[in-house]
């Protein structure tokens, strides 16, 4: 038998409130991330290891381990996920400068790199990608000639020294991807290319990753 209240008269359930509070977001699209073993969302079992998942604030969306997206835009972008988490979007300015130099102290929770807009046609919605360790800057280095095309992602494990981790596979991908919402699709590629010279963001988990 159902819980639910029934007030005679009144058959709306006001959920289009919570579909505009979806829609509004909190200025920040949610950013793609391949989960290891030491990402929270895959140590409490919300997401399987080596899958992507699309991360907004708590929340994880699991995609699985080979993903397609359509490669919209990048733009440079330097990181500091140690204290008040900051990021410099202008390769010029000394703020950047100075995360960059600074990412080379292991550990040091500064990061530099290439960041994507990306349209992901399995959940017909947008994300952010940060390739800011050295493993993701190196697979980056495949999108430049998949630049508004499809890609499919993946993961491999590296060996090196000793020491083992995962890390993405980018490869070209015959799929045909649409933009559903021109608009849309406008909106996003200007906020994406016009960002403030200097934010506060939430810091991806794996940050550090080699």
């Amino acid at each position: 038998m159902s819980n639910e209240l029934i007030i005679p008269g009144d058959d709306s359930t006001d959920l289009d409130v919570f579909d505009r509070m979806s829609s509004m977001g909190t200025g920040y699209l949610p950013y793609l991330q391949l989960c290891s073993a030491k990402t929270a969302a895959a140590g409490d079992g919300r997401i399987p290891v080596n899958h992507y998942g699309l991360v907004n604030g708590d929340d994880i969306v699991d995609i699985g381990s080979e993903i397609i997206v359509a490669v919209l835009a990048v733009r440079d972008k330097a990181m500091c996920t140690s204290g008040d988490v900051k990021s410099s979007f202008d390769p010029e300015s000394e703020l950047f400068k100075d995360f960059v130099t600074k990412s080379a102290i292991k550990n040091s929770g500064y990061m530099f790199g290439p960041e994507f807009l990306f349209y992901v046609p399995s959940v017909s919605g947008y994300c952010t990608y940060f390739a800011g360790s050295p493993t993701a800057r190196r697979a980056a280095k495949k999108f430049k000639p998949l630049m508004k095309k499809p890609a499919k992602m993946t993961s491999k494990t590296i060996e090196r020294n000793g020491n083992k981790w995962r890390g993405p596979v980018v490869l070209p991908s015959d799929e045909v991807v649409e933009l559903p919402d021109m608009d849309k699709a406008k909106l996003e590629l200007d906020k994406f290319r016009n960002p403030p010279k200097d934010s506060v963001e939430v810091a991806p988990e794996d940050s550090r990753e080699r």
